[in-house]
């Protein structure tokens, strides 16, 4: 059985790490390095666990130096990416895959990190005043989003890890079929692709 890890955001802005092997019985927290101004997202690569977070407007991320995920590296920025909200995070083998609404535009992004560092900047035709949401499901990524009009939009990736950058072009956003409305971000996961959101009205 794997190992279960917890990140969040303490109370004075730290970033705090847990873990647990059932879920019940959990670790003394341990505090990783730096500072977040939102709540972290965490992806596994490689067997190594990453963790992102935004920091005064900008994308940080930090990966753990053991499988206990005790010790931490010094917390970088993920390059061009700017944000307020909480990123998101995906994985797939050897890849992690990273969605963020941009602070200046509030359009999303997405990005990949392999063993080579992190790819290029691509855009998901997505605008949204919430927080994304991504998934893998398959050779496919999914990113969910409010949109400015209250409703959840949905737009997908194929996955080629044969390319120097897994993602390639994103489809157009399309309206989930219930045109669910929504004030808050959703949640998205796979098997096979569940949404979750928080609804506007009765």
């Amino acid at each position: 059985m794997g190992k279960l890890y917890l990140a969040y955001t303490g109370m004075g802005n730290e970033l705090q790490i847990l873990s647990s092997a059932n879920g019940t019985d959990w670790s003394d927290q341990v505090q990783a390095p730096g500072m977040a101004s939102t709540g972290p997202a965490l992806g596994s690569r490689d067997n190594v666990l990453h963790c992102v977070f935004s920091f005064l407007g900008i994308v940080c991320y930090t990966y753990s130096l053991n499988s206990a995920a005790t010790s931490w590296t010094q917390f970088t920025p993920v390059p061009n990416a700017l944000s307020a909200l909480t990123p998101a995070f995906a994985t797939t083998p050897g890849v992690l895959h990273l969605a963020y609404r941009h602070a200046a535009d509030g359009w999303v992004y997405s990005t990949v990190n392999t063993s080579s560092g992190w790819g290029q900047t691509i855009a998901t035709h997505q605008r949204t005043p919430a927080a994304p949401a991504l998934a893998a499901s398959g050779n496919t990524l999914h990113c969910a989003t409010r949109g400015d009009d209250n409703k959840i939009y949905i737009s997908s990736a194929t996955i080629d890890a044969g390319r120097a950058d897994p993602n390639l072009g994103w489809s157009g956003p399309a309206l989930v079929a219930a045109s669910p409305r929504t004030y808050s971000a959703p949640a998205l996961a796979d098997n096979q692709s569940c949404l979750v959101y928080r609804a506007a009205e009765l």
